[in-house]
């Protein structure tokens, strides 16, 4: 992907009811100002985003990207007309869940040895989930296999990165795998160096959002 050439702070986004229409709806921008057309802004290399919200009563909207050719409200450029968006009424349920999870490395050990090849579990536990006396003393708390989470491991004396989080690279190098036994991953400690102490971090993502988790594990390479 690439970058649009000169648009600067000229891309902007407006919503027909059809593809075919020519009326624009107005939504409202970042400042809560209703408008007919918002302004996008670069993501990435070759990806723009805009923010909006919209209160009217279409079930579909069509975002149309255009390119302001100069201060004047009519003198435009559109560039592309999306398919279909699909308008849901909102309810009670019809939010972004965001689960909260309390960490655990079950068989981590305080110390290893440099040749040794090590499957580290990862046990996941919803922290929005009310336990009750029974589930917490008689039972054990099934763990929750991550959908999409990755680990980090850095040397705790001078915060060296061994591995990073590779949430951008195909293959994923550090993605935790998943089993019927829940979350883990395999490291060998031949790619540390003796003698020092390493913490472990994970980074889950959920609804397109990345989040650290707020647990350290830490062990030693002898």
């Amino acid at each position: 992907m690439v970058d649009i050439p000169n648009t600067g702070s000229n891309l902007l986004v407006s919503f027909l009811t059809a593809s075919n229409s020519d009326s624009y709806e107005t939504v409202v921008n970042d400042s809560g100002q209703e408008t007919l057309y918002i302004t996008a802004s670069r993501h990435s290399t070759g990806i723009y985003k805009a923010k909006f919200a919209y209160s009217g009563s279409s079930s579909d909207l069509y975002d149309t990207w255009r390119f302001a050719k100069d201060n004047a409200d009519t003198n435009f450029e559109n560039l592309v007309t999306n398919q279909r968006m699909k308008i849901l009424a909102q309810t009670g349920e019809n939010f972004n869940k965001v689960n909260s999870y309390v960490l655990s490395m079950p068989n981590l050990k305080p110390s290893y040895d440099k040749n040794d090849k090590v499957t580290f579990r990862i046990n996941a536990r919803n922290r929005n989930r009310n336990l009750n006396v029974y589930s917490s003393v008689v039972k054990s708390v099934k763990s929750s296999p991550l959908q999409e989470a990755f680990f980090k491991i850095v040397r705790v004396t001078d915060n060296y990165e061994i591995v990073g989080y590779s949430t951008a690279s195909n293959p994923s190098f550090s993605r935790l795998s998943r089993d019927v036994s829940g979350s883990y991953f395999d490291l060998d400690m031949s790619i540390l160096q003796p003698n020092y102490l390493y913490e472990v971090s994970f980074l889950i993502k959920q609804n397109q959002n990345y989040l650290e988790q707020k647990e350290k594990f830490k062990f030693r390479v002898d």
